[in-house]
């Protein structure tokens, strides 16, 4: 039963079930106010609260180093930021290297593309957070590592057919006496992967806290 005085005085009846008193006991629910969702202004993507860089298009939002670019951001979504090690990217060479190859493959109706395409089909290519392998072979594989903090130097060459395909080589330099220059041949997107790995190496001389110091001669 509930009692009170309004504006025309006193009145008496029973409360809805789906109107508790105030002070009853379902008074003690309290909804917590949902968290405002933010999206990135550059590209539309969701982003969290806490976040510093839209993981998409690398944006920098308020109270982030601007010293840091978006390229850098990005490959620290890619990598998950502090923890294990992360595949950015798996790839092999492009078939057609040469204006010779694609008349030779027009001249054999395909036959020659087919036997380009076995023979280097088997180098394959990984790229992760901390470090680049080579892997050749197709019955028995041999690996090769590059560590990305060790890399002193990346160096792109675009040959004019490879260019037109918007690939080319990729020639790394490291510091590792073993094998001190590896050169990854007609990769596609070869500007792009340059970068990437630029990117990578600066990140991971950060997380170990590696400085290169060049000799002087």
């Amino acid at each position: 039963m509930l009692r009170g005085v309004g504006n025309g005085g006193e009145y008496r009846g029973r409360m809805p079930p789906d109107k508790p008193l105030l002070g009853g006991p379902q008074a003690s629910k309290i909804v917590a106010p949902m968290s405002p969702v933010t999206f990135c202004e550059s590209c539309g993507r969701k982003v969290g609260p806490d976040a510093r860089f839209c993981a998409g298009c690398g944006r920098p939002f308020d109270g982030a180093d601007p010293s840091e670019t978006a390229s850098d951001k990005q490959v620290a979504a890619t990598a998950g930021g502090v923890g294990g090690e992360r595949e950015v990217a798996a790839f092999g060479p492009v078939v057609l290297q040469s204006v010779g190859e694609l008349l030779v493959c027009v001249l054999t109706a395909g036959i020659a593309w087919v036997c380009l395409w076995a023979s280097r089909s088997h180098t394959r290519y990984r790229l992760t957070s901390e470090r680049l392998e080579i892997r050749t072979g197709r019955f028995t594989h041999t690996s090769r590592t590059v560590d990305l903090f060790r890399v002193q130097d990346l160096e792109i060459q675009e040959p004019f057919f490879l260019r037109l395909r918007g690939a080319g080589h990729l020639v790394i330099r490291s510091q590792d006496a073993g094998e001190p220059e590896v050169v990854l041949r007609a990769v596609p997107g070869v500007r792009a992967l340059h970068e990437t790995i630029r990117s990578l190496m600066a990140a991971e001389r950060r997380r170990l806290h590696v400085k290169i110091v060049e000799e002087s001669r």
